[in-house]
């Protein structure tokens, strides 16, 4: 009886190191982390992340909009991402059809370059969309991509891999 045990000592081995796992808890009681409160985007390649923001809601439109500023305690450089989006779930195309919009302000050595995309109440500047992905009493969560236009300078400037998840 020792020779067989010792013969398949290896395949013995392999299977109770299987029943073990299989009966080894995994349990992990910490709960799933929340998504960040604030706004992330790419801009130039540079990823940015703040939770400096304001957000408005009048209820006589049925608009959200969300302002994040980076460095506002700098004097030198900083910069601010504002959305204008409907106080609904969706996917909103810029255009007179959604009222979605958003603008891109960089600001160096008190020199301010404004990127604009969406509808001027005239004319669709740039291009871009907004998704909200859920809304509550007290928050709001969604993605952003766009590219905005300067027209003082005919710059453009491209945003993207926009989050943004913000209480109201």
């Amino acid at each position: 009886m020792l020779a067989i045990i010792y013969r398949y000592s290896s395949i013995i081995c392999l299977l109770a190191a299987i029943v073990f796992t299989a009966c080894t808890s995994a349990k992990n009681d910490a709960p799933t982390p929340l998504v960040a409160d604030g706004l992330s985007w790419t801009v130039d390649g540079a990823a940015s992340t703040t939770n400096t923001y304001t957000t408005s809601s009048p209820s006589a439109n049925n608009l959200v909009t969300v302002i994040g500023q980076l460095n506002v305690n700098t004097s030198t450089t900083n910069s601010q991402l504002m959305l204008d989006m409907p106080r609904t779930v969706g996917t909103y195309p810029f255009g007179p059809a959604t009222l979605a919009g958003a603008t891109y302000i960089s600001s160096a050595n008190n020199k301010s370059k404004v990127y604009f995309a969406g509808y001027d109440g005239r004319t669709l500047i740039g291009s871009g969309t907004i998704v909200v992905t859920e809304i509550t009493a007290s928050r709001i969560k969604g993605t952003f991509a766009f590219t905005g236009i300067d027209q003082l300078i005919r710059d453009t400037k491209s945003i993207t891999n926009g989050t943004f998840n913000v209480g109201l």
